[in-house]
Parts: C-alpha cells; structure tokens; sequence
C-alpha cells in the first residue's frame, strides 16, 4: 500500500477500533463503517498509530470482501500509514493471499502457507535483533 500525507481522508484506527484488532468482527465493523458504498467515497488512508495487534481474520474480513468486490488494485490503493511492523506484515501477509491466493485448501497447502509466514515473522525479528533490538542474551543480564 502506498503512503501520502493527506490527513482529511485518514482513519484513525486505534482511537475508533481499539489497539487490539482481533476477530473478523472488527474486521467487518471498519468496512462497514468506512468502505460499504462505492471506492470514491472511501477514506484514502487508515492510520494504524497505537494498534499493537492485528489479526489475520480481522484483515480478511476487512479487505477479502472488498476485493472480491471491487478487485485487488482498488484495495491497493488504500494507504496504510504508520503501522507497526508486526500489523504491516500481517496487512501484507493477507493482501498477498488474496492477490494470489491457494489452488486448494488442502493440509500442505495451509501448511506451507503457515510455514512461509513463521520465516518471515523470523526474518522480521532477526533483523531487529541486528538493527538495535535487544538480544535473549542481553535480556538474561
């Protein structure tokens, strides 16, 4: 999602959804409340600032609706602005599966699924490690 500093269009998720978007029902609450008529009269930004969480299920339902709605480059275009890491990833991590998503539904297919997002989520805190991040060994001391 790209990023701009139009501030007039701009949720701010958080102070309306709470820090903790967990469940498909506050997946839902947002498109509802922002994103039931027609892609000109959505905000062009949702500010993510102060959301520590957000689950998997409540961006799908969020988005997976609109999408198969309106198509994955008309959700695109909604800009996500000052998310934490952990919420980007999780953002990106659902946008990519519904640009893309599996031929099957199958045991493996959900397991390799899970398996990529496990070497990203690693590859997310290796690196935090290395850019600054404390270290378990550092923790212990």
């Amino acid at each position: 999602m790209r990023v701009e500093s139009q501030e007039a269009e701009m949720v701010p998720v958080a102070d309306q959804f709470g820090r903790y978007l967990i469940g498909r029902d506050i997946g839902a609450e947002i498109r509802r409340k922002f994103f039931a008529g027609d892609p000109s009269t959505w905000p062009s930004a949702l500010n993510f600032k102060g959301v520590e969480q957000a689950t998997e299920s409540c961006i799908d339902e969020m988005f997976g609706t609109l999408v198969k709605a309106y198509g994955f480059e008309t959700v695109r275009k909604i800009n996500i602005k000052s998310a934490k890491p952990a919420v980007q990833e999780t953002i990106e991590y659902v946008l990519e599966i519904l640009r893309d998503p599996p031929n099957c539904s199958n045991v493996e297919s959900v397991r390799g699924l899970l398996t990529a997002s496990r070497r990203r989520t690693n590859a997310t805190r290796h690196q935090s490690n290395r850019s600054g991040g404390v270290s378990r060994k550092a923790r212990r001391n």
